[in-house]
């Protein structure tokens, strides 16, 4: 299973260190940090693992490669079944 979603016109003009997303997992999976398409760079991954879980969100805090300038993000997701409900993201300034 793969679900994509975009988001235009991220301001990374003070640089960036990690990101970290609200999650509750179901089955658990990846989600892929990309910039400017689809298959572009990738930031970096956060793993989310977890049973059954959906009604209890958690913080996961992932490092990412440091960017700057203003780009179009692309969060892939990646796993087998149903993944998992996110509900936030925001990336950490350096």
């Amino acid at each position: 299973m793969e679900i994509i979603s975009k988001v235009h016109g991220v301001d990374f003009s003070k640089g960036t260190h990690s990101i970290e997303v609200s999650v509750a997992a179901l089955y658990g999976g990846k989600i892929e940090i990309r910039t400017d398409a689809i298959d572009g760079p990738v930031l970096g991954t956060v793993t989310v693992t977890g049973k059954a879980e959906g009604d209890i969100f958690k913080t996961i805090k992932t490092p990412v490669k440091n960017m700057k300038g203003i780009h179009n993000v692309y969060f892939v997701f990646r796993g087998d079944r149903d993944l998992f409900y996110f509900d936030w993201w925001k990336f950490n300034e350096i």
